[in-house]
């Protein structure tokens, strides 16, 4: 009697028995191994990780944070040297250093630079702050009204004030006159 791959005669006489793939499910789906369960896993752990990665390398830059408002100068037992100053606070809010290159803004027709005691460009460490009062509010803010205030780091890039502070700082001007 010739056998069929496959199938196996039974012992009992009661006709070919059949083996079962247990590779195969029941609705023709293959059954995944732990290996394949592994693999997929790893797979998907190190694009996840690719993806960070490059992520990070492109949000890994200084970022400065600019703060406007305005100030007085004051010394202690001197008292008020200055009043109606208006005061930058720039602070580096990234992971690496930036330099820091001006402060000013910008007016409809023009940009504006200020004048700085501190010496520019100079360079900001993670979490280090530039702080510089010298420049006068109604110079900057009476004349013109900015367009914006800002800070260039020396890739030329433009940190500016939020657009609600800059309204906020003019509003508060206005009150004051």
């Amino acid at each position: 009697m010739a056998t069929i791959p496959g199938h196996s005669t039974h012992p009992g006489g009661l006709g070919p028995r059949t083996t079962h793939d247990t590779s195969v499910l029941s609705c023709g789906v293959p059954e995944v191994s732990l290996t394949t369960w592994i693999a997929l896993y790893g797979g998907i752990v190190s694009t996840l990780v690719a993806l960070w990665t490059v992520y990070r390398g492109i949000t890994n830059r200084g970022r400065l944070r600019l703060q406007v408002y305005t100030a007085l100068h004051a010394v202690p037992g001197v008292g008020v040297i200055k009043q109606d100053r208006l005061a930058y606070k720039i602070v580096n809010d990234g992971r690496q250093p930036i330099w820091l290159k001006q402060i000013g803004g910008r007016y409809r027709d023009t940009e504006f630079l200020l004048v700085t005691q501190r010496q520019l460009p100079c360079k900001l460490e993670p979490g280090e702050e530039f702080l510089e009062a010298e420049a006068s509010a109604a110079d900057v803010l009476d004349k013109q009204k900015p367009l914006y205030l800002c800070a260039w780091d020396t890739t030329n890039k433009i940190h500016k004030l939020s657009g609600r502070t800059l309204k906020a700082l003019l509003k508060e001007r206005r009150t004051k006159q």
